[in-house]
């Protein structure tokens, strides 16, 4: 998943990712990525997510929030560093295995509004 990501990214290819995570209690988590160019033609990562959530408390009770992102810049970090709260970016040049880096996903200002961590796609 990390190389697709990454591949699209960097090479500004249009695409989509689904991915689909289940809990333990049955809740799910829907997300996609559709990398693409807004409407001023720069290219972003747009991230829907939908979460259909159990009520806890509440027998047969369950709800769906849904969000959407705009990310126009994808990094990726350490996952040691990042493990311990700290955030060491690897360079674009360097060619890592799937699963030994976390990817950031920031907006227009640089804040992360997302992170994939290896083997986590419900965070």
């Amino acid at each position: 998943m990390e190389e697709y990501i990454w591949a699209h990214w960097k090479t500004q290819r249009s695409g989509c990712l689904s991915t689909q995570f289940i809990t333990l209690e049955g809740d799910t988590v829907n997300t996609w990525l559709f990398f693409e160019r807004d409407d001023h033609g720069v290219w972003r990562i747009r991230l829907e997510r939908k979460r259909n959530l159990s009520y806890y408390g509440w027998r047969g009770h369950r709800y769906i929030t849904t969000s959407t992102y705009f990310a126009y810049s994808v990094s990726r970090a350490d996952e040691k560093e990042f493990s311990k709260g700290t955030t060491v970016e690897i360079a674009d040049s360097e060619n890592l295995a799937p699963g030994s880096y976390v990817m950031l996903f920031m907006d227009r200002e640089g804040e992360t509004i997302y992170n994939l961590e290896p083997g986590n796609i419900s965070n």
